[in-house]
């Protein structure tokens, strides 16, 4: 070590160093000091982000989780809704994250949100964000798990939790193709680099490079 430090003093050269461009760093979110990746890698942060052809959602903090949220075999199933903009019932399917799942599952979960807990939760936790969305079908997905994040896909009629956030799409042929890719070893690799944490924030995921072949004629409209 003690050459390696002389020879890089003198300005002389040494197999054993490196040098990197700085603005190289700058091809990739949040510039991560990841010196190793090779410009292959680089090269695919260059394509459009999922921001573009998607919508990343943080979902629900109720506050209050012992008071809101049941098991869906804990609560009568005739009070459990199944299209609440019609039935209108007291508990509603409910995704809030959980193990490494890909694809499907889950769905354990429902919340009360008739209108008196409705009420409640508008001024609770973090105010129902989003609300838009709610209902809408899309992709959810598990923030953190002790193998990474996995995405599975959110059914219509559900609401979705912060550990649940979740991806809409305007075109179905997409939402399969980019649950495929989401849940890739390619985009596993990924999401090291964008990751600010241990947990892939909407942040994060809204950064993740999504190829033009992928997106093919499903690309999202920008407003």
């Amino acid at each position: 070590m003690k050459k390696i430090i002389k020879k890089l003093y003198k300005n002389e050269y040494s197999e054993k160093v490196f040098e990197e461009e700085q603005n190289e760093f700058k091809k990739i979110p949040r510039v991560p000091f990841v010196y190793w990746i090779n410009d292959d890698v680089k090269r695919i942060f260059e394509y459009d982000k999922l921001i573009k052809y998607a919508d990343v959602r943080q979902g629900i903090a109720t506050g209050d989780n012992k008071r809101f949220l049941r098991y869906h075999w804990q609560v009568p199933r005739e009070e459990i809704s199944f299209n609440h903009k019609i039935d209108n019932k007291k508990w509603v399917p409910y995704a809030k994250g959980g193990p490494y799942n890909k694809w499907f599952g889950n769905l354990w979960w429902v919340i009360a949100f008739d209108e008196d807990n409705y009420n409640l939760l508008k001024n609770m936790g973090n105010r129902l964000p989003n609300k838009q969305y709610y209902f809408k079908p899309g992709i959810t997905y598990s923030m953190t798990t002790s193998k990474g994040p996995t995405f599975r896909l959110l059914p219509e009629n559900f609401l979705f939790d912060c550990k649940g956030s979740s991806i809409f799409t305007e075109d179905e042929n997409f939402k399969y193709a980019l649950l495929g890719f989401l849940n890739s070893k390619l985009a596993f690799y990924l999401y090291k680099f964008v990751a600010g944490s241990v947990d892939l924030e909407v942040g994060d995921l809204k950064q993740i490079p999504i190829a033009t072949r992928l997106t093919a004629n499903n690309k999202k409209d920008s407003y």
